[in-house]
């Protein structure tokens, strides 16, 4: 049972190193963060508080509240606090949501309907110990209930809540440590959004599940680029989950040597996933870095499915399915997985067209070859940014209220940088200008947040349509890709 692995964990060595904050220096053991998650679920006790939504950037307190949810059985939905806040309020109605803890630059307190908690305000109240965390807590959990829902694009632009048990998550997380030979030796240096799935997945449950040790960093950008490797360096991090996003900068903008010379110093042990990776970056890096990239396949709905490892004789595709998966495919080719980790359902929506005999049907098309699997297309309409589920048809919607162009279409092209980016096809004859784009763009920031910005406006002469009269996207970006 996933709760008495928990237990032991934290009982086996409650004093060994777990968390170090590397923006501040602060440092937990298993002992003292469990005691501060323990505080949390004392002040979500108080306040009655059987579901929450959490947006809070990347802190130790936001870890702390994703156990003290789990510690009093509270459901919890993370959202990223630099969406817009019409998507955030969006995600709100959708999880039926009445109490919030956030950054009070996010809601003020008399948001009406809604009980605000302030994380600047409280979470003092998580340093204070009242009353001492027994670990015998963990052995009370309900493995089986809902415990978290996260929100994602769906092909509707409808955000879809995936919901998930502690059991779905610890058990994945766990399932994919062993797969990838992550131990209790291993420090991981978090720098992804923890509201996100591989924030919370990928970069806390992972180590929970080896028992292995956290640096939280700034959350990756551009901006960070330049800084990466200081804090890995200090803190001696061993351990990754990188996306492609931040492999292609780091070769990109990384000139200098430190980075370099600690990698192929240290014994690195390095997952990689959210977006496809490009084999000829992927060997870039190595040979530069002197560490190979595992490169894994997954989903919000089905959490780990797949992944390459030390453990396997090469590396092929994106790996085998991780214990307790089988992949089956449809006729069409569509991937669909039975897995002990497949979502509880989706909180908002019918689920019985995604799941059909426990096999969920993920949209992705595929194939196994020797056991190892390989993706070569999607069935569904989505663009996957720098990690993140991107709803074309949200954005068209979004623009189309803006009144400020004629039809226009949006959908992904293939970007060394960001895995795909985001791109608006518009006809010649009805122009976009420059000045347009920029207002465009600042209304996408505003309602949607910053993912959804157009990285590209390319105008076209008509919109290739199929036999129903619909635009078909896949000539449209094939077509324009074959002309550049």
């Amino acid at each position: 049972m996933h709760k008495v692995d928990l237990h032991k964990i934290v009982t086996q060595a409650p004093t060994r190193h777990f968390i170090t904050d590397s923006r501040n220096g602060e440092s937990y053991a298993y002992e003292s963060f469990f005691q501060i998650a323990h505080n949390a679920s004392i002040f979500l006790r108080k306040n009655k508080v059987t579901k929450v939504a959490l947006i809070i950037e990347n802190s130790v307190e936001l870890l702390a509240l994703y156990i003290g949810a789990l510690l009093e059985g509270v459901v919890m939905i993370p959202i990223d606090p630099t969406k817009g806040k019409p998507d955030i309020e969006e995600i709100l109605e959708e999880g039926k949501c009445e109490v919030i803890i956030c950054h009070s630059t996010i809601f003020e307190k008399n948001k009406q309907g809604k009980t605000i908690f302030h994380i600047e305000e409280i979470k003092s109240q998580f340093y204070e110990n009242n009353t001492t965390f027994d670990p015998q807590r963990l052995l009370q959990i309900d493995g089986e209930k809902c415990y978290a829902i996260t929100f994602t694009s769906g092909t509707s632009g409808k955000p879809k809540g995936v919901m998930h048990s502690f059991d779905n998550l610890y058990g994945a997380g766990r399932d994919f440590a062993e797969a990838m030979t992550f131990n209790n030796t291993h420090t991981f240096y978090h720098n992804l959004p923890m509201t996100y799935m591989a924030g919370l997945l990928n970069l806390f449950f992972v180590p929970l599940g080896a028992g292995a040790q956290i640096v939280i960093g700034r959350r990756f950008s551009i901006f960070e680029v330049m800084k990466f490797w200081k804090p890995i360096i200090k803190y001696q991090v061993n351990a990754f989950f990188l996306i492609p996003t931040m492999v292609s900068l780091l070769m990109k903008v990384d000139k200098g040597t430190k980075g370099v010379d600690y990698c192929k110093s240290k014994n690195i042990l390095a997952g990689i996933g959210t977006a496809a990776l490009d084999q000829n970056l992927r060997q870039q890096f190595t040979e530069k870095y002197g560490f190979q990239l595992y490169e894994s396949y997954g989903s919000s709905e089905a959490l780990f499915t797949s992944t390459n490892s030390p453990a396997h004789d090469r590396i092929q595709g994106v790996g085998k399915p991780i214990r307790n998966v089988d992949c089956y495919f449809a006729e069409d080719g569509e991937i669909q997985i039975k897995s002990p980790h497949n979502m509880l359902g989706y909180y908002n929506m019918d689920t019985s067209k995604f799941i059909e005999n426990d096999r969920y049907k993920t949209g992705d098309l595929g194939y196994l070859t020797d056991g190892y699997l390989t993706i070569n297309g999607r069935k569904k309409d989505l663009i996957i940014r720098g990690g993140v589920n991107i709803s074309p048809a949200k954005i068209e919607r979004t623009i189309q209220v803006t009144k400020l162009t004629g039809e226009c279409v949006i959908a992904g092209t293939p970007d060394p940088i960001t895995g795909e980016k985001t791109v608006c096809f518009y006809l010649e004859n009805d122009p976009i200008e420059k000045d347009t784009q920029k207002q465009i763009n600042q209304h996408l920031t505003t309602q949607l947040g910053k993912d959804y910005v157009v990285d590209e406006f390319v105008p076209i002469k008509e919109f290739p349509r199929n036999a129903n009269g619909k635009i078909d996207k896949k000539k449209l970006v094939t077509r324009t890709s074959n002309s550049q």
